[in-house]
């Protein structure tokens, strides 16, 4: 047998096949070079990385300052628990632990800023739920100090390392009063009251940014949920304009106090013809240098998509962790501080990914960075790109619904949206079943005549300041 070195082979080969061996590698190099940029337009979201592992439901998660370990309440059989596991070393295994004693049920942890104490609520002397606050190296889970509250006491966070701030909920008022409590002195004073569904600090004490209701200025039978700042300095508040439908919750800041991460209610996911909290939440987070903005329409960064189903945001240093409901229970989750989609992207892999994304909310979500990032998809296009992903739920629908648009004749998309909204919002809610053929007849042929008024009743009843998100 006859011995080939590898140059006699390629010469043997080009031979055979007629073609030379610089053209063999060009062509591989060619093939390489093509898949790589086939790799560049089709670029991909982060994934969200879980902490926890049901069947129980795990969330609140708080963090250590260094990201070494995360405590969270374990809800099993209708009973609260803080437990807690490692990030580094060997105890980033994943092994739970217990944080507290079994006897008593105890939730919402919150971690001091230099990393030494935790704050939760606790319900081991109060029925109602007291807030108490413990030693992290205290390994029999004796509290430091509680506030000792006859009143319904809960969502405890940190003013500094030697004061907490709480939810205090009088017993037959309808305010709930913003409580700090001083562990040096013990002293307990009331900074303001409202009504308060959740707040946080930024870590220099200088706002509490919080979620609270009010009335809507145009509906005198309607109210709306909101974020509120209120300013230790000279105790004054004022409510934001964020540009979201639906309801705000779960404020909080990093410890930089570079941003405010909250969670959004914007979609009736559940069908139950209102937005709540038991629809799916998105997160989204503004800068803290746009708190004072009072008069100004802020536009959040979304971070996550409604199909995730995120609340209860904790950002640390380098992660956002955050409760997500789509696996089948409560787990604790994390991303990047930045969100699901890479800040190195440019305009072009974004509109790669809006081609090449795979589902509705995914596709809300680049549009909405979009938005974020460029100033020139700030418009009535972009909006309207939005409507259609809301309304456009499933592909056999799709070209009915952009049918029955179009030969509508709606001022969309050259006028404003809310001039649109307005329009549409205002036929919903005054016609009746036996007009609606008038409206357009290819109507009927995407949906019976019984859900066509289901969904005219639901856009005029839904709560969210736009109809987008009630169809």
């Amino acid at each position: 047998m006859n011995n080939f070195d590898s140059a006699s082979m390629g010469r043997a080969w080009g031979q055979l096949s007629g073609i030379s061996l610089a053209s063999v590698v060009l062509a591989l190099a060619t093939s390489v070079t093509a898949f790589a940029a086939a790799e560049v337009r089709m670029p991909r979201l982060e994934n969200l990385e879980k902490l926890t592992v049901g069947p129980d439901n795990h969330f609140q998660v708080a963090i250590s300052p260094s990201e070494e370990r995360i405590y969270f309440t374990r809800s099993r059989n209708l009973a609260t628990r803080l437990f807690w596991r490692g990030l580094k070393g060997f105890q980033a295994l994943g092994v739970v632990e217990p944080f507290v004693k079994a006897e008593f049920d105890t939730k919402d942890p919150s971690i001091s800023p230099d990393g030494t104490r935790i704050a939760y609520t606790s319900y081991e002397s109060q029925a109602r739920g007291d807030v108490c606050v413990q030693n992290i190296s205290d390994g029999k889970g004796t509290p430091l100090a509680c506030a000792d509250e006859r009143a319904t006491s809960e969502q405890p966070f940190w003013l500094g390392n030697q004061r907490i701030a709480f939810i205090r909920r009088p017993t037959g008022s309808n305010l709930a009063q913003l409580v700090s409590f001083d562990l040096t002195t013990r002293e307990k004073k009331v900074l303001f009251e409202d009504q308060i569904l959740s707040a946080h600090a930024d870590s220099a004490s200088r706002w509490i940014v919080y979620s609270s209701v009010q009335a809507q200025s145009n509906s005198e039978n309607n109210i709306e949920r909101v974020l509120k700042v209120f300013r230790l300095s000279d105790q004054k508040s004022w409510s934001l304009k964020v540009g979201l439908p639906g309801l705000p919750g779960f404020p909080r800041f990093d410890e930089a106090a570079q941003f405010v991460y909250f969670a959004q209610f914007s979609n009736d996911t559940n069908a139950d013809s209102r937005i709540d909290g038991n629809d799916n939440g998105l997160v989204y987070r503004i800068p803290v240098a746009q708190l004072e903005q009072s008069n100004s329409t802020l536009l959040p960064e979304q971070l996550t998509t409604a199909e995730q189903n995120c609340n209860f945001p904790a950002p640390g240093k380098t992660h956002l962790y955050m409760t997500c409901a789509f696996e089948g229970s409560l787990d604790v989750y994390r991303i990047p501080k930045t969100g699901l989609v890479p800040t190195e992207w440019t305009e072009k892999n974004l509109l790669d990914a809006y081609r090449t994304s795979r589902s509705v909310a995914e596709r809300t979500l680049i549009i909405n960075t979009l938005r974020h990032r460029f100033e020139t998809y700030r418009n009535v296009d972009s909006l309207g790109k939005i409507l259609s992903q809301h309304i456009i739920k499933k592909n056999t629908k799709q070209r009915c619904i952009i049918l029955i648009l179009l030969r509508l004749r709606f001022p969309f998309p050259t006028k404003k949206v809310t001039e649109f909204c307005a329009i549409f919002l205002k036929f919903f809610s005054t016609a009746r079943v036996n007009d609606l053929t008038r409206f357009h007849p290819s109507l009927f042929s995407c949906w019976p005549r019984s859900e066509v008024h289901l969904r005219m009743l639901k856009v005029a009843s839904s709560p969210s300041r736009s109809f987008l998100w009630a169809l």
